[in-house]
């Protein structure tokens, strides 16, 4: 069974074995990518011998803001109107 891995950061040196069979140390300050269940140990110890790192969230895609184009004003309107179309004033 393939157990997932988790982003662990250490606050304190301790010894784990990560495929249960070849202990090895885990330096404080140092961040690893260790079993679930290893992860679960280091966190859960009391204190806690290292926390969770978070993933990065990626950032959400950039958002364009459009803006609605000006609306002539009425004058603007008949002079561009072709002169069969005119308004009589």
């Amino acid at each position: 069974m393939i157990e997932s891995k988790v982003k662990i950061r250490m606050k304190e040196t301790a010894n784990g074995a990560d495929d249960h069979v070849n202990v090895k140390e885990y330096r404080k300050g140092r961040t690893y990518d260790v079993s679930e269940s290893l992860a679960n140990v280091f966190i859960t110890a009391d204190p806690p011998l290292a926390t969770r790192v978070a993933k990065k969230e990626p950032e959400p895609p950039e958002t364009k803001i459009i803006e609605p184009e000006e609306t002539k004003d009425e004058e603007e309107i008949e002079e561009e109107a072709p002169p069969e179309t005119k308004k009589k004033k």
